[in-house]
C-alpha cells in the first residue's frame, strides 16, 4: 500500500479539528502520516493537533501556502489535503489504496456529504458531484489527493490568497483526467447554516464567475475573507526575501521539558535554572535567524513542539519532531528531508547551545556552500562541531561517529576525506555546557540575560 500523507491547513479550528484527527488515528501507523499545518492559530488548535498528528508545523497565512509547506515536508507517495472540519472514513482511505495502486501519476477527489442530512443538503451535494464531474474540477472540500511526483512536477498549488483549488485543477487535468471516489466525506455544513444557505450558494457562484473573467484571487479574497487586506497581503508576501532561498536551515534542539536539558549543568544551577538557559538560548536564535531571512528554518525537536516556541518563528518557518535514533541519524534524516525538495541544494545545520554564532558566521557558512564547497564545519572548542553545511546527501559521513565525545569533529572530517569530500573549516566557536561556560554569555552582544527569566 501506498504511504498517504493527510495534510489539514488550520487556523483557529479548535472547535472541529480533534474529530477530524481523531477519525484518522487507526490507519497512523499503517500507512498514514498525519502533517498539520497551521497559519498563527490563537485558540487551542496547537495544543490538539501535536499529540494526534506526526509534524505540526507554522507557515505564513494562507490555505495555498500552509499546503505547500505541508508537502514539503511530507514523506508519502501521495499526497492528500484535507479541511479540519471534514471527516474522511476509512473506507474511503481503503478505496484510495485499491484505486491508484500501481499509478504513480494520479489525482482526484471524493464524493462530498454535508453534516446535515436535510434534503436540501443532500441536492447541493449532488450538484455539486455533478459539475466537478462535467467540468473536472473539484472544490477544497471534496478532499483532492495528488501523486506526490505529479504533485512536485506542477510546482504545487499556485501561491493565490482563493481559488488555488480551481487553479490546481487545471493544471492537473492537463496531464491525466481525475479518479473521483464512490466514497464519500462528511463536510461540516457549519459555515452554510451560518452564513445563510442560499446565500454561500450565490456568493460562490459569483466568486467563480468573477475567477473565470480575470478578477484576481486577492481581490475576491476580500470579499471571502471580511478581515482580508490587500495591502496587509502584499507587505507579508514581501516581508521574507531570503537571501539564499536555496538553502534551508535545520536548527536542532531539546523540547523545553524540566530536567530534560542542560543536564550537565544540573548540579550547578539546578534544573529549573537549566530549563530558563535553555529557553533563552532557542529564543536567541530562532530571533538572529528571524532578523538575518538567511533562508527559511525547520525547528527540529526532540518531542512534540511545544506551543511557546510558536510566536518565535517566521512566516513559512516550520516545527518537526525529530525521529528516533542517535543525533547522526537524527541529523541525517532531517538533511535528507530537506534536499529532497527540489528547490534546494544546500542545508546549514546546527544548536540551540551555540549563542556565539553570529550572522556573519551564518552568512559565511552560507557563502561557502553558494561557491560549490560540499561540505562547512563549525569546530567546537571541545572537539565535535557547532554548525555543519552539505549540499548533498552523505550517509557515510554520519556513520562510526562516538558522538557526544571529543572526537566528533576529527572523526567527521576523517569521513569526509575517506569520501572524497572537499570541505571547509570555520571558526572554532564555544557552546554552552560546563559551568565556567556561563560567564561567557555576558560576554556576548548583546549579553544573554537568562537568569532574570522566569
Amino acid at each position: 500500500m501506498k504511504l498517504i500523507s493527510v495534510i489539514i491547513p488550520v487556523l483557529n479550528e479548535e472547535n472541529s479539528l480533534r474529530e477530524c484527527l481523531s477519525v484518522l488515528q487507526g490507519f497512523r501507523t499503517r500507512y498514514l502520516e498525519i502533517i498539520v499545518v497551521d497559519g498563527g492559530s490563537t485558540d487551542r488548535t496547537a495544543e490538539i493537533a501535536t499529540p494526534l498528528a506526526d509534524k505540526f508545523l507554522v507557515a505564513a497565512r494562507g490555505r495555498a501556502n500552509q499546503m505547500n509547506v505541508g508537502a514539503t515536508n511530507a514523506q508519502g507517495e501521495l499526497f492528500l489535503f484535507l479541511h479540519s472540519d471534514t471527516l474522511l472514513p476509512g473506507s474511503g482511505l481503503q478505496e484510495l489504496q485499491r484505486r491508484v495502486k500501481g499509478e504513480d501519476i494520479v489525482w482526484g477527489w471524493f464524493n462530498l456529504k454535508f453534516s446535515n442530512p436535510a434534503s436540501f443538503f443532500t441536492l447541493i451535494s449532488k450538484f455539486m458531484r455533478v459539475r466537478s464531474k462535467l467540468t473536472g474540477i473539484c472544490t477544497g472540500d471534496q478532499t483532492l489527493f495528488v501523486g506526490a511526483q505529479l504533485f512536485n512536477s506542477i510546482e504545487g498549488f499556485p501561491d493565490v490568497a482563493l481559488m488555488e483549488d480551481v487553479a490546481v485543477c487545471k493544471r492537473l487535468k492537463k496531464y491525466i483526467s481525475p479518479i473521483i471516489l464512490n466514497n464519500a466525506v462528511i463536510s461540516s455544513s457549519r459555515r452554510w447554516e451560518k452564513n445563510g444557505t442560499l446565500r454561500t450558494i450565490f456568493l460562490m457562484w459569483w466568486l467563480r464567475l468573477q475567477y473565470w473573467f480575470g478578477v484576481s484571487p486577492e481581490r475576491l479574497a476580500t470579499i471571502y475573507y471580511p478581515d482580508y487586506s490587500l495591502s496587509k497581503n502584499a507587505e507579508n508576501s514581501a516581508k521574507h526575501p531570503y537571501s539564499h532561498p536555496h538553502l534551508s536551515i535545520l536548527l536542532f534542539g531539546r523540547s523545553p521539558e524540566l530536567g530534560k536539558v542542560k543536564k550537565r549543568l544540573h548540579s550547578s544551577i539546578g534544573v529549573e535554572k537549566s530549563l530558563s538557559l535553555h529557553k533563552a538560548m532557542c529564543e536567541r536564535m530562532l530571533l538572529l535567524l528571524k532578523n538575518t531571512a538567511i533562508a527559511e528554518t525547520q525547528f527540529w525537536l526532540t518531542s512534540d513542539p511545544n506551543q511557546t516556541f510558536l510566536g518565535s518563528l517566521s512566516a513559512g518557518d516550520s516545527l518537526i519532531k525529530q525521529p528516533e535514533g542517535n543525533l547522526g541519524e537524527k541529523m541525517f534524516f532531517a538533511i535528507s528531508q530537506a534536499l529532497a525538495v527540489p528547490a534546494k541544494t544546500g542545508v546549514l545545520l546546527f544548536g540551540c547551545d551555540c549563542p556565539a554564532i553570529t550572522e556573519t558566521y551564518l552568512k559565511k557558512a552560507a557563502s561557502h556552500l553558494n561557491q560549490g564547497v560540499k561540505l562547512v564545519l563549525g569546530p567546537a572548542e571541545d572537539g565535535g562541531y557547532v554548525l555543519i553545511g552539505v549540499n548533498g546527501i552523505y550517509p557515510e559521513l554520519f556513520r562510526d561517529i562516538d558522538w557526544g565525545s571529543e572526537q566528533v569533529f576529527s572523526q567527521t572530517v576523517h569521513n569526509a576525506m575517506a569520501l572524497g569530500i572537499d570541505y571547509v573549516t570555520m571558526e572554532p566557536l564555544w557552546d554552552v555546557d560546563r559551568p565556567e561556560d556561563l560567564l561567557r554569555l555576558q560576554e556576548l552582544s548583546p549579553p544573554l540575560d537568562w537568569d532574570a527569566r522566569d
